[in-house]
């Protein structure tokens, strides 16, 4: 369960949790199961942060710094990651239907098992990506980078794969 100290920074915005991260050495904050739906959390640092089974349906996380986070069986229906940096992220068994993934970073990310049905991959990076056994039914993957990414028994039907 989320820490309430660390909710709580949370919820004094996103400058101010970003400021407490570069002034805390903290190794483990935890958010999971976190209620974080519709959330604006434009450009926050959550690099590192443990958000497994956390809520973020249709939260904007435009530009947001997820490197190496836990986000393993989060709800992420909806979200807007465009831009972000989620390379090495753990995205494993997440539902994150019709989410954008517009220009993200998702190098080495695992999305093992997740549902991305609808997600917009429009040049992202999946290089190295774990997607073994997801569902990208219907995805836009319009120019992104599969370079070395895992695709065994990954579900590409009605999915968008041609260059820009």
């Amino acid at each position: 369960m989320a820490d309430q100290d660390t909710l709580n920074q949370l919820l004094q915005g996103v400058e101010s949790w970003n400021a407490w991260r570069r002034e805390t050495s903290t190794s483990i904050l935890d958010l999971s199961y976190a209620e974080l739906a519709g959330m604006d959390l434009s450009q926050v640092n959550f690099s590192g942060v443990f958000l497994a089974d956390a809520n973020l349906r249709a939260a904007r996380l435009k530009k947001a710094n997820l490197q190496g986070a836990e986000l393993a069986g989060a709800n992420l229906v909806a979200a807007d990651l465009t831009e972000a940096n989620a390379s090495s992220a753990d995205f494993s068994h997440a539902r994150m239907v019709d989410a954008v993934f517009a220009h993200a970073n998702l190098a080495g990310a695992d999305l093992r098992n997740a549902d991305l049905q609808g997600c917009d991959f429009r040049l992202a990076n999946l290089s190295q990506a774990n997607l073994r056994g997801a569902s990208l039914r219907g995805a836009t993957l319009t120019g992104a980078s599969l370079t070395g990414a895992n695709l065994t028994d990954t579900i590409l039907a009605d999915a968008k794969l041609d260059n820009p």
